[in-house]
Formats: structure tokens, C-alpha cells, sequence
């Protein structure tokens, strides 16, 4: 089957965040400095972070490619992770303009992956979900 554009750009984004990540988490290993880097607080820890989640969003990102059927579920969780966010962000600034702002991306990503055509594509259209 065809990948939808949709799967495709949700793809693309998912190797860049990825890459980025990446790219964090080597500054912060120390193992490429493009500054003074002060370390001694926490930076390795937040490096091996970054990488590993690095790592995650470059395995779904590939995994959206090809359409594996978890890579929908991850989708869905992340889209879901999201809106959760944007609630926290309004109990903390207590500001709905910034809550629906964080809101609408995750949302747009949970309606767009639960059409019926994108759960077709990921082979999931005869499961209840």
C-alpha cells in the first residue's frame, strides 16, 4: 500500500526531531563542543537522555515509513502525551491562549491517525481501536 503524505511528513519530522536529539545529546556528552560546556551537573544524564530519545524518534520515524502497525499506536500515545501537556501548561500558566496552543498540533496528529484511510495503511483496520 501507498503511504500517505500525511505518514510520510509525520515521518520526515519524527528522523529530524530525531537527529536533533542526536545531536543534543553528543553536546552534551561532551563529545562535540561548540562552546564552553561546564560539566559536573547533571549534563552526562541528560546527554544519555537525549540520545536514547533520539533514538526512539528515529526508529519511529522510519517505522511510520514503512507503516508498522506500532508505530500508529506510538502516534497515537505521543498525540495523546500531548494533550496532557497542554492541560498541565494550563494549570501552570493558567493562560488558555498558551494551552491551546500546545493543544492543537497533538490534536490535529490524534484526528489525522485515526482516520479510517491512515489506519488502513498501517493495517489496522479491522481492530477496534
Amino acid at each position: 500500500m501507498r503511504v500517505p503524505f500525511g505518514v510520510v511528513l509525520l515521518g520526515a519530522l519524527a528522523v529530524f526531531a530525531g537527529v536533533l536529539y542526536l545531536m543534543e545529546g553528543i553536546v552534551f556528552l561532551e563529545y562535540i563542543v561548540f562552546g564552553p560546556v561546564p560539566s559536573g551537573d547533571g549534563r552526562v544524564l541528560a546527554g544519555i537522555l537525549a540520545v536514547a530519545v533520539g533514538i526512539i524518534w528515529v526508529a519511529f520515524g522510519v517505522a511510520a515509513f514503512s507503516l508498522k502497525p506500532w508505530a500508529w499506536m506510538f502516534g497515537v500515545i505521543m498525540a495523546l502525551f500531548g494533550l496532557f501537556e497542554s492541560l498541565v501548561t494550563l494549570l501552570t500558566t493558567l493562560s488558555w491562549e498558551y494551552a491551546i496552543a500546545t493543544a492543537v498540533l497533538p490534536a490535529i496528529v490524534l484526528f489525522y491517525l485515526n482516520r479510517d484511510k491512515v489506519k488502513q495503511a498501517f493495517g489496522l483496520e479491522n481492530e477496534l481501536v
